[in-house]
């Protein structure tokens, strides 16, 4: 196993529990409360949104950006609050450029900054990993299924391998909208305390990145790591 590896698989598996905890007690405390604890907690958000429009709009967009640079981070939890605020279209925008303004910015420090500086970003063992599957001459459709099935951070990678600018910022848009999307129809699912809906889109998502994920293993299986 790679050196590194399980420590990796560590960390995702505790963000992704406290990721479904945070869920989990946001769900329960809005059950038990009959959806007064949710009403209050989004009645609060708009008022200090109509209050501090600009403000509460650019820390969104902000910490969206952020969830893209440093690989822990994620602005999932936000999302809700923000469907409930400001509605779908809006909340689509904002998260949406920020993932692609993040992603940008990570493309350029790969590209700029060098593989030292890069270490200081992501761990050397999943830099090396990802430096042997992406290089500038990879196709588009393995590198879309590559940045889909991988975490945001691979801007950095994309960048560093000198792949070409505007095919990175196409499968970065063609892989952040429909995540952004099924971020806030499952957001506004667990606003409206629909069980169903929320239970449904969610093993949706992860149908979708797991088939992802076992279908660039099978080709990097079939023909190499590197293409």
């Amino acid at each position: 196993m790679e050196k590194g590896a399980e420590p990796k698989k560590a960390r995702n598996a505790i963000l992704i529990l406290l990721l479904v905890g945070v869920i989990a007690l946001f769900w329960i405390l809005g059950s038990l409360s009959g959806g007064t604890f949710i009403d209050r907690l989004v009645t609060f958000f708009q008022g200090y949104s109509q209050e501090h429009f600009i403000l509460s709009a650019a820390l969104f967009f902000l910490f969206s950006v952020l969830s893209v640079l440093l690989g822990p981070l994620t602005s999932s939890p936000l999302v809700p609050i923000a469907v409930a605020v400001w509605g779908k279209w809006l909340t689509f925008f904002l998260l949406l450029t920020g993932w692609v303004t993040g992603g940008t910015i990570s493309y350029f420090i790969g590209r700029s900054v060098g593989y030292a500086l890069l270490l200081r970003f992501i761990s050397q063992e999943q830099l090396e990993k990802w430096r042997k599957t992406i290089s500038k001459e990879t196709n588009f459709l393995f590198a879309l299924l590559f940045r889909f099935a991988m975490p945001a951070e691979t801007g950095y990678v994309f960048g560093l391998v000198r792949y070409e600018l505007w095919k990175f910022l196409l499968i970065t848009i063609t892989v952040e909208v429909p995540v952004a999307v099924a971020l806030i129809f499952v957001g506004d699912a667990l606003i409206a305390q629909s069980f169903t809906t929320f239970a449904a889109l969610a093993v949706l998502a992860v149908a979708i990145l797991g088939g992802a994920g076992y279908f660039l293993r099978a080709y990097l299986h079939k023909h190499g790591e590197r293409k």
